[in-house]
């Protein structure tokens, strides 16, 4: 093929319409084309690679960020680029770390043998009842409740709080939780789970958000080969 390519040419190497083409170098993903005698525009291979890392880079870091990166690079910020880049990496393995500790929590409150302290009781627990079979403070308890990782009913009598055998439950699993090391939030998040089925459901769920997120982070690594791919082949340097 010439190394001077009309829109249309430069779609079809691509796999994308000429709309896009002309889309994308108004955005900046494409370097500007240069201009025929009679005002067309006309790329080269600087302009195939760019389109090929735009897309790649998109579906790696997503569309705004990959935007963002290759505005960079086109004006000539390498380390501008290079930062965004490192800052895609980070959300990607914050997010598969958080996940990992959520599922790794999750496996622990379904493997373990809890027992339930109330099975046998017709009659909920009080703070004082529930705190000495789940070996915890009450003050803890109020704290936990507080942070909106359970909640109480109240007696109608006395105002005391009362704890049914779904809350009971809830308690040790906390407690379990908490004595693993486990954050509120991360604790919020991992009944919040529990609370929409089973442990073993909840077990399930994480584990297709790790292996989206692994999916995602070989998304992201492809991007990141091509991006350097690209500015490689067309030599640029930072300002």
């Amino acid at each position: 093929m010439s190394e001077s390519w009309r829109p249309i040419d430069l779609a079809r190497a691509v796999g994308v319409s000429a709309q896009t083409v002309r889309k994308y170098e108004e955005l900046g993903f494409i370097p500007p084309a240069t201009r025929s005698a009679t005002g067309y525009r006309r790329y080269g291979p600087r302009h195939v690679q760019a389109l090929r890392a735009a897309r790649l880079m998109s579906a790696g870091y997503g569309w705004l960020a990959a935007l963002q990166i290759m505005q960079s690079v086109h004006r000539g910020d390498l380390d501008g680029a290079v930062a965004a880049v490192d800052a895609c990496h980070a959300r990607l393995h914050q997010a598969r770390r958080e996940t990992m500790a959520t599922l790794a929590a999750l496996r622990l409150a379904a493997e373990a043998e809890i027992e339930n302290a109330g099975q046998s009781r017709s009659e909920p627990l009080r703070i004082g009842e529930l705190s000495r079979r789940v070996g915890v403070r009450a003050s803890t308890v109020r704290l936990w409740e507080r942070h909106q990782l359970l909640h109480s009913r109240r007696d109608p009598a006395n105002g005391y709080r009362l704890y049914g055998l779904h809350e009971i439950r809830r308690v040790q699993i906390v407690a379990l939780l908490r004595r693993g090391g486990y954050g509120f939030e991360a604790i919020r998040t991992i009944v919040e789970e529990l609370a929409a089925g089973t442990p073993e459901q909840a077990v399930r769920a994480a584990e297709r958000r790790l292996a989206e997120l692994m999916e995602a982070s070989r998304r992201c690594s492809a991007a990141t080969a091509a991006l350097w791919e690209y500015v490689d082949h067309n030599s640029f340097t930072s300002t």
